[in-house]
């Protein structure tokens, strides 16, 4: 009876982490969507520098992401706001200039 419980209860976490890393990957699709519709929209209809445009589309993407996540894949209410953002700017700027800095120079490459 006891192995039986016990196996329960290992699925049921099994579950919710499943569950945890899915609402995960949905806020990533949705910032990676946002992020591209951003940079896109610059580009095609503002004319911004491709470059510029890259760059706020990850922020705005990095922002919205923070958000969703802090707010409802991991609910995180018993940390605060500020700590989450901090450490969320250092790990997705990180990200924004090495992708940054990437396509300027692979763009750089082409045009030798």
């Amino acid at each position: 009876m006891v192995d039986g419980v016990e196996e329960q209860s290992r699925f049921a976490g099994w579950r919710r982490e499943v569950w945890l890393f899915m609402k995960a990957q949905l806020s990533a699709q949705i910032a990676t969507v946002i992020d591209f519709l951003i940079t896109i929209l610059l580009v095609k209809l503002f004319g911004i520098y491709y470059l510029y445009a890259t760059f706020i589309g990850s922020v705005i993407g990095g922002i919205v992401n923070c958000v969703i996540n802090y707010e409802w894949v991991f609910k995180a209410e018993d940390c605060k706001k500020i700590h989450v953002g901090l450490k969320y700017f250092i790990v997705w700027g990180g990200s924004i200039l090495i992708n940054t800095c990437l396509l300027y120079t692979s763009d750089a490459a082409d045009e030798l």
